[in-house]
């Protein structure tokens, strides 16, 4: 049974709750551009590490249920991407009703610039409230295809995906699976999933393995094994 897992970010600022909420307390400070104020305590991306080169892939849930939570998943996820190390690769896909790729190229360097770029992305509100995940599988098994070195697959989600089928959830299941089979992939990683939703993930992910880390917590680098050893050599 996997546990709930909290991690330190060693060389990294932590990014508490009570921090958050006096930052970040409102969506509207991103929406307004004022992501460097709100963030005004990293002055620079952290120094990236000498080692290999990765890919990200990971997603960001912009449903209705989730639109209180998402300034915070931005900013963690800006952070996580401007980290790794140098020469790695980005992918990051809008999840709701559709999945929409928001950003594919080199890893930023800088995190208050990757989430004010990223924040125009995320902004608009789904017609439809639901949280189509198996169709955010098939687009990470289609880049998985083409992803370079070692892979990290970052799943930020609340998991309320009460729209899906029996058929969507296997699916999703059966793409996790793949992706665990793939040597590539060090981790596949559902964060910040609501604590009535645990034991969907659980079984939706249950292929993923070891190298899943699924929880109701924000995921903080030294989570992933990859990273925390200093990348791929």
């Amino acid at each position: 049974m996997l546990a709930h897992r909290q991690f330190g970010l060693g060389s990294l600022p932590a990014l508490s709750k009570t921090r958050e909420m006096k930052q970040i307390t409102k969506w509207s400070l991103l929406s307004t551009g004022l992501v460097a104020l709100s963030l005004s305590t990293w002055h620079c991306a952290a120094p990236k590490k000498a080692a290999a080169p990765i890919t990200l892939i990971g997603s960001l849930d912009a449903s209705s249920s989730n639109r209180e939570r998402l300034p915070a998943s931005l900013v963690r996820m800006a952070e996580l991407s401007s980290s790794i190390p140098a020469g790695s690769s980005v992918t990051l896909y809008r999840i709701d009703a559709r999945c929409q790729e928001i950003f594919n190229g080199p890893a930023p360097s800088f995190m208050e610039e990757f989430a004010a770029h990223l924040t125009p992305r995320l902004r608009e509100v789904a017609k439809e409230d639901n949280t189509y995940l198996h169709i955010l599988a098939r687009a990470i098994t289609t880049r998985l295809k083409s992803a370079t070195g070692q892979v990290v697959i970052f799943i930020d989600t609340d998991y309320f995906c009460e729209g899906m089928t029996v058929a969507d959830h296997k699916e999703l299941s059966s793409h996790v699976t793949r992706w665990a089979k793939d040597s590539r992939v060090t981790s596949i990683v559902a964060a910040q999933v609501n604590p009535k939703r645990m034991e969907a993930v659980r079984a939706d992910f249950a292929g993923a393995g070891s190298k899943a880390i699924l929880t109701p917590d924000e995921v903080q680098l030294e989570a992933l094994p990859l990273l925390a050893r200093g990348g791929a050599k």
